[in-house]
Parts: structure tokens; sequence; C-alpha cells
């Protein structure tokens, strides 16, 4: 989930609480508006009314000698009372539609009665009394009923309000409830990222290139944690190989002067046993002997030039080679010494190797010699080394040399190609690096591992050349 998702999320996740929040308030004001404020304010017209329509009855009542036309005034405002009842349809279903009637009928009766005092007598005055008396009393049994009504209206009220007020009190538990998880989603999602990095980017500053800071999903921020690992790593990675440069420079600008200062007795040494040997009887054994000075000061001429080749890179002639022939005599040429040490060589060309590549031949077969020595040493009599060609891609090929010896100890697999490390006895550190840098100036890489494949502490060891069948322009601006 991107970060503009998250963020989306979590207004929508506010604006929802809300929303949810201002429905549930306004909910409430019309519940309560709707449950008590209505019905109340119904009872209290009706109570109103059948006040004015009683005072009215009570008027008439309470005149010895009513006189029809007042009698008929008082008797047409209780209908007027009676008429605005029963247009309102909240006091309707208070009242009821009988007793609404009920008491219309009655009035009208009383109005007709009332047209009749002056000639009915006393007969039509005790029928208009008792009827008005009925009225008053149907009246008063209203009221009473509205009155019983609006107490258990107003204990309902109560429970309605204490219902708004749960809902209110819930909807704002909810909203808080929805901040606080926005607040921790922030903070997982944002705040705590970002001081991951800040905590990283600080150890990067102080050098501590080593350290990764903890990747969290897949969005933007985890992108950038991801971004500052890579970076960091490509910085390690410049900074070991500055150091290393800086390291073979100096060492190279020291060796020079070394080998200048050896070459020179060297010389005269060499140049001494020829004439030594050239003017020594043929029958003696000085001429064997100087000859053997002569053997050994070229041996240490090479070493000294292997020496220099460690910190001097490596100029390399490319041009096209038969890659199964070229492997086969690598393999050859070291055939009889694995012999005589009752190693088994063996040499496979994969269907898939390519019929041409471009390499220095030489520098490459210099650089598969140091590593077949290495190897037949380590398989030691009984054992076995192989060499390999095969393909590795369309544009590559690979070189692979494996042997059946004790293997490497995993701590010292990525230092074998360090100048000047061994773990033999009378070993230089020279042979590997000068073969890396060898593979290095082709374009190509040297991998090494154990003969077990996922296997740290496997025996034997496979040292593999992934070459380009056609070097790219840097390796071929060191053609000569």
């Amino acid at each position: 989930m991107g970060l503009l998702t998250k963020f989306v999320l979590l207004v929508s996740l506010l604006c929802a609480a809300v929303a949810m929040n201002i429905g549930a308030t306004v909910w409430s004001v019309r519940f309560l508006d709707r449950e008590l404020s209505k019905p109340l304010a119904s009872m209290q017209s009706t109570l109103e009314r059948l006040n004015e329509i009683r005072t009215e009855i009570q008027r008439v009542e309470d005149s010895l000698e009513p006189h029809p036309a007042e009698v008929r005034a008082a008797i047409e405002e209780a209908l007027r009372a009676i008429n605005a009842l029963a247009s309102e349809s909240q006091v309707r279903v208070t009242m009821g539609t009988s007793t609404n009637r009920n008491l219309a009928q009655r009035l009208r009766r009383a109005a007709e009665l009332a047209e009749q005092l002056e000639d009915g007598g006393s007969e039509v005055r005790a029928e208009l009394f008792v009827l008005l008396g009925e009225t008053t009393a149907l009246i008063r049994r209203i009221e009473a009923r509205v009155l019983d009504e609006s107490e258990f209206a107003v204990d309902f009220s109560d429970r309605l309000r204490s219902r708004a007020m749960l809902m209110n009190l819930i909807s704002s538990a909810l909203t808080l409830c929805t901040i606080g998880l926005s607040a921790g989603f922030v903070r997982r999602w944002v705040l705590s990222p970002i001081e991951l990095m800040r905590r990283g980017t600080q150890r990067f500053g102080r050098g501590e290139l080593d350290h990764r800071i903890r990747v969290r999903g897949d969005d933007q921020l985890g992108q950038l944690a991801a971004d500052l690992n890579t970076m960091a790593e490509t910085i390690s990675t410049l900074q070991d190989e500055r150091i290393e440069r800086e390291r073979l420079a100096a060492m190279g600008e020291m060796l020079r002067g070394v080998v200048h200062n050896l070459r020179t007795p060297l010389s005269g040494i060499r140049g001494l046993a020829e004439f030594s040997r050239d003017e020594a009887p043929q029958d003696s054994e000085i001429p064997d002997m100087q000859a053997r000075i002569i053997a050994s000061v070229d041996r240490f001429e090479q070493w000294l030039q292997e020496l220099l080749s460690v910190s001097t890179p490596k100029s390399v002639r490319l041009k096209p080679e038969r890659v199964g022939d070229w492997v086969a005599a690598l393999g050859e040429a070291r055939r009889d010494a694995a012999g005589v040490l009752g190693v088994r060589l063996r040499v496979t060309i994969d269907s898939d190797a390519p019929e041409i590549a471009e390499f220095d031949s030489v520098q490459l077969a210099h650089a598969g010699w140091v590593v077949l020595d290495n190897a037949i040493e380590a398989a030691g009599s009984g054992g076995e080394v192989s060499v390999r060609a095969g393909g590795s891609g369309g544009t590559g090929w690979v070189l692979e040399f494996s042997d059946s010896g004790p293997g490497i100890p995993a701590e010292n697999l990525e230092k074998i190609f360090l100048p000047y490390f061994s773990t033999k006895p009378r070993g230089t550190g020279i042979g590997l690096a000068m073969c890396r840098a060898i593979v290095q100036t082709h374009g190509g890489r040297v991998q090494v591992g154990h003969r077990e494949s996922g296997s740290r502490g496997g025996s034997g060891t496979v040292i593999r050349f992934e070459l380009p069948r056609v070097p790219g322009p840097r390796s071929r601006e060191s053609d000569d």
C-alpha cells in the first residue's frame, strides 16, 4: 500500500468519524423533537383549548338566568375551540377522534337548546344545564387523561434523553478511537520509518556502512529505506575499492623501487654466471653450477615481475581464440604435474560453451595455471581436479576449476584474492591476487565457493571465471 493511499485512508477514517458524530447529533435532536417536543406541545395546546371550552361552559352554568344571546355566544366560542382542536393532527392523536366528535355533538346540541330558551321554558333550561354539566364532566375526564399522558411523556422523555446521550457518547468514543487509531497508523506508517531512517543515516555518517535500515512494507518510505541501504552498500564497495587502489598504488611505488634495486645486482650475477660458464672447462662441474645459478636468477626475475604485476594494471592483447582448443591446452600443460602427485585431471567442454571468444590467451592461461597449481596441491594424492568450460547466458562464458581437497575455510573465502594473503607456510599471496586482476581486466569477475552446492563447509573448492565473449570498451582500452 502506497504512502498516498495510507494518507487517503486516514483522512477517510477521520471524515467518517466526524460525519458519524454529526449524524448522531442531528439524529438525536430530530428524535427528541419528534418524540418529546411535539407531543408535549400538543398536550399543552389540548389543555389550553379544553380550558377555554370549560371556561365558556362554566360561565353559562354560573348564570342563574342565562340570557339566550350570551349562551349562544359562549357555545359558539366553545365550538370554535373544538374546531381548532380538530384541525390539529397531533391533538386528534392525543384526544382521540371519537372524543373530539362527542364534544362537538354535545356543544351543537347545547346551541340548539340555547335557541329554544325563550320559548321552551324551564324544561329546556334544565336539559341545557344537564347537557352542559355532562360536557364539563367529559372535559375534566379528558384533561385528567391528558395529564396522565403528559406524566408518562415526561418519564419517557427522560429515557429518550438517556438513550440520545448514550448514542452521543458512543459516537464520541468511536470518534476518539478513530483519531487514536489514525495517530497510531501515522506513527507506524510515517514517524517510525522516518526515525529509523534518521538513525540509519546518522550511523552511515559515522562511517558504519555495514549497518542496514530495517525496511517495513513496500510504500515510498520503505523504498526510500531500501535505496539508503543500497547507497550505503555502494559507498562501502567504492570505499573498499578506493582503499585497495590506494594500497596497491603505495605498494607499487615501493615495489618498483625494490625491484629496481634488486634487478641491478641480479643482472650482474647473471652476466658473471654466463661468463664463468662460457670460460670454464666443459668437462668440469662449473658450467652446470653456473647454469643452475642462471636459472635461479631467471626464476627470481620472474617472481619480481609477478610482484609488480599485482600493483600495476595488466595490459591484455585481445584476439579471437577457439575456446575448446585453448582449454584443452590449458589442462594438458599441467597434466604431467598432476600425474606426478597422483591427482586425476579432467577437462570438460560443455555443449553450450562458445566456439570462439576474444581474450588474451597468454595472460588468461597464466591466471588459469595459478588456480590449477593450487587445486592440484589441495587435492593431493588420489584426489581429483576438473576444468570445465561452458556458456553463461547469451554474451558470456565460464571457466570453472574444482578440486576434491579439504576446501577453503568459510572465513577466508573473501580474503584469498587480497594481495599477500596466504594460508600456506611458504605462500606469498601474489598468485590469486594477480589472477583476479587479469580476469577483471578482461571485463569479467572471479567467484569462489565450495564444491558441494549450498554448503559453506563442504569438501573441495570451486573457483569460477565469468568472462564476456567480447570484452567491452573499457577492456579494449588496455590493448597495446
